[in-house]
């Protein structure tokens, strides 16, 4: 699936009046996105951790014998930024673009597990 960096959310794709509950967020095919800003708010520390659940796979005969059915999963999380002075970046483990928390963009991924 291509990500495209430089569509904007339409008026309607914004958080719900009562704002995103941030105890739990979940991304599916329906909705990929959540913005997790609060408007006219200052905004605070934010952790994010990511975990990924893979369904029951099912394989026929041919596609285990090739090693289909084994493979696993390298899920990578990271952040596009725009910042108020219109700088725009990403924060990410490729590419060890890990960011920092002591200069701009003041985002910071800590780890990646590989």
């Amino acid at each position: 699936m291509a990500i495209d960096y430089t569509r904007r959310p339409s008026a309607a794709a914004g958080p719900t009046p009562g704002g995103v509950n941030l105890s739990k967020v979940s991304l599916t095919k329906q909705a990929p996105t959540v913005s997790l800003t609060k408007a006219g708010q200052q905004q605070g520390a934010m952790r994010v951790n990511l975990n990924w659940s893979r369904g029951q796979q099912k394989a026929g005969f041919l596609a285990k014998l090739a090693g289909g059915a084994s493979g696993g999963v390298d899920l990578d999380l990271g952040c596009l930024y725009e910042l108020s002075n219109g700088d725009k970046g990403v924060v990410q483990a490729l590419g060890n673009a890990f960011g920092s928390l002591h200069g701009a963009p003041h985002i910071q991924l800590d780890g990646d597990d590989r």
